[in-house]
């Protein structure tokens, strides 16, 4: 089925890897074999903040900027997630952002929402992905809202209350080996025609994670935050991040780009050594699988994004993530394991003197602690 060309006129596909300019389509790899990615004609934007105090609070109200129009948007609900001040390790002004509080309890629902409704405009009747776990709920959820055929490929690893999640929303459940080997099968099927909805490799997921800095921005009263310190597996919300404050600086609503931190699990940190030549530690993170990513394909445009920021990455330990989770829930904020990794994250980065006490600093919590039951329940046993 032909789709309105029109749509995505004020967009183009790009390889930032060899260069490789093309018109918006289905295609999710470069002929070259590396990530496209969705540039913005920022030129042709024009997002007036006093129109957005009239729209209602979702992510929708930043649709100028969204490869999407009306009548395509798959939507559940999706909220501004609400982003308050915590007294923590005595800085002065430190926010969360409550992306747990998504309609499927992760951030991913911020990609999969766009990511979808851009497959509905494009008459995509089946979708393919291949998850651990938060992903493949999220794309089954908004297949499933959107009437789109949805199969989840997902290791053999994947946890049984995620699989439940994704079986409940109707979708296709196959179990394959290996992570990289789920990747491999929903690659191959992909290849064959049907609609790859990867968190990883579509390109439009990311144009929904972007929507993660223009909240901030909002919420913090149309200035950006100094620092923030997110996770990084697959790098959906660091590139998200850096996307959405990068168009923000070119609409000339904020004068500089905050300070990225990338926060990943001991024993499996290729943004770490990427950065600083090996890995930190050796080990093997049980809390944290979900940024338990070995070989990311988007691997050089989160180094990228973090260096141009000038931030950086470093590694957290099971211990650090669960004396940090226990943080939260004390303060009322029930979490997945991994979601803590990054306030882990910020307290090393004080430490290490990498941020000071007086900025501003945002630290995403990503993940609800009711994806994973029988890990919380070994945490506080």
């Amino acid at each position: 089925m032909d789709f309105p060309i029109r749509v995505f006129e004020k967009w183009k596909m790009v390889c930032l890897k060899c260069g490789l300019v093309q018109k918006v389509s289905k295609v999710w790899r470069c002929k070259c074999g590396h990530p496209l990615t969705l540039i913005t004609r920022m030129e042709d934007i024009q997002l007036d903040p006093l129109i957005l105090t009239e729209r209602p609070l979702s992510l929708w109200r930043y649709r100028e900027v969204l490869p999407v129009v009306e009548k395509s948007i798959v939507s559940l609900g999706e909220p501004l997630t609400p982003l308050i001040q915590l007294d923590l390790m005595g800085l002065e002004s430190c926010f969360i952002k409550l992306d747990f509080l998504f309609p499927t309890g992760s951030f991913k629902d911020r990609g999969s929402s766009i990511m979808i409704s851009a497959a509905k405009l494009m008459g995509v009747k089946e979708a393919v992905e291949d998850s651990s776990g938060n992903a493949g709920a999220s794309v089954a959820a908004y297949c499933a809202k959107a009437g789109i055929s949805c199969k989840v490929i997902v290791p053999s690893y994947a946890s049984g209350s995620k699989l439940l999640q994704i079986r409940a929303y109707g979708a296709k459940v196959v179990v394959k080996g290996s992570r990289s080997d789920a990747a491999n099968l929903a690659m191959q099927e992909a290849k064959k025609g049907t609609f790859y909805a990867s968190h990883v490799w579509n390109p439009f997921f990311i144009e929904g994670t972007k929507t993660f800095a223009f909240e901030v921005w909002e919420q913090m009263e149309r200035k950006e935050p100094d620092v923030v310190v997110l996770p990084a597996g697959h790098g959906t919300l660091l590139l998200g991040a850096y996307k959405g404050f990068l168009e923000l600086k070119e609409l000339g609503m904020i004068e500089n780009l905050p300070r990225l931190f990338g926060i990943q699990a001991e024993g499996c940190s290729p943004i770490v050594d990427r950065l600083h030549g090996g890995s930190e530690s050796e080990g093997s993170s049980h809390l944290a699988e979900g940024i338990m990513i070995k070989d990311p394909p988007r691997l050089d445009e989160m180094v990228k994004s973090i260096v141009e920021t000038g931030g950086d990455a470093l590694t957290v330990g099971d211990h650090e993530i669960k004396e940090n989770w226990k943080k939260l829930a004390e303060k009322g904020l029930f979490v997945e394991p991994t979601s803590a990794a990054s306030l882990a994250g910020l307290e090393k980065l004080m430490k290490e003197r990498l941020v000071d006490r007086d900025e501003s600093i945002v630290v995403p919590l990503t993940g609800s602690g009711l994806k994973t039951p029988q890990k919380i329940a070994r945490l506080i046993s």
